[in-house]
């Protein structure tokens, strides 16, 4: 359920993803969607979601030392983390504006075509 979800990562302190292979991950959109900072390795689209210091820090793919010192700066200020992570969330991954953005995309293609 879509509501028991949003408040399970509303509980959390941070939300860790340490994915070898994603590109851009539902995951990370909702849990920062529900103000909830994030930890993660650098790997494909994650770099779009996670701001290193904004809203959530970035670790070297497979650096398990590096995730474990990202987890600690999250932690030193989750708060703050929180917040930008949900208008981050807001302003880049909000469903009608993503809808805005293909349609828009698809005009352009049809007028190419013409």
């Amino acid at each position: 359920e879509e509501r028991r979800l949003a408040a399970c990562y509303r509980a959390a302190d941070l939300f860790v993803l340490a994915s070898k292979y994603d590109n851009l991950p539902n995951m990370l959109i909702e849990a920062a969607a529900c103000g909830t900072p994030l930890a993660a390795f650098d790997i494909g689209g994650i770099s779009d979601i996670v701001i290193p210091g904004r809203n959530g820090f970035l670790a070297p793919p497979f650096d398990a030392g590096a995730l474990a010192d990202a987890i600690a700066a999250v932690l030193e200020s989750p708060q703050k983390l929180g917040a930008e992570a949900r208008a981050h969330a807001e302003r880049h991954f909000d469903i009608r504006r993503s809808a805005e953005q293909y349609r828009a995309l698809y005009e352009a293609v049809l007028r190419e075509r013409r």
